[in-house]
């Protein structure tokens, strides 16, 4: 990539110094290059301790804990690529993970990821309206595999781990 990466991975955290290393090492896996911000709510479990072992990390402490939302929000704000990637403190992404997002991005305001749990069954393969009009995990709890493991279009992404266009958020008005 020219100019650097092109997309920032955002690990919003808050109190999960254990599961946040797990990730972060994980994301030295990665097979593309990206760029790394780590925004924490205001931790008071040693993860800004954590958080100087990795030094291709750039950290933004905030002086309380806003939530997921809140802490998404803030980390935009700092983002200045085209692409940022949205990952969960205690998801643990495959060295391929990233890749395969911006291999499918091409054109799209958002990419979601297919979540798994500890089990192997599915955690969130994008998100479904439900008749009710509210928005629901598609696929929670089923086996992995097909038709989960194509590409489908979806309703919505979980913010635990998915591919945003900074325009296109911006153009809807942020994360709120």
């Amino acid at each position: 990539m020219t100019g650097g990466p092109e997309v920032t991975v955002l690990v919003v955290t808050w109190r999960a110094r254990d599961l946040l290393e797990q990730c972060l090492r994980a994301l030295r896996e990665q097979t593309v290059g990206h760029r790394l911000l780590v925004v924490d709510n205001a931790s008071t479990d040693g993860t800004a301790a954590l958080l100087r072992g990795f030094g291709e990390a750039r950290i933004l402490r905030l002086d309380r804990n806003r939530g997921f939302a809140g802490g998404v929000a803030a980390g935009l704000a700092e983002v200045d690529t085209e692409l940022v990637a949205l990952l969960n403190d205690d998801a643990v992404p495959a060295p391929g993970w990233l890749g395969a997002l911006l291999d499918a991005a091409p054109g799209a305001a958002a990419v979601t990821s297919r979540l798994l749990l500890a089990d192997g069954t599915l955690n969130n393969a994008g998100v479904v309206l439900r008749a009710d009009g509210y928005g629901a995990d598609r696929a929670l709890g089923e086996p992995d595999g097909p038709p989960y493991d194509r590409p489908a279009e979806v309703f919505g992404f979980s913010g635990g781990a998915a591919l945003l266009r900074i325009a296109a958020v911006r153009a809807v008005g942020g994360f709120p």
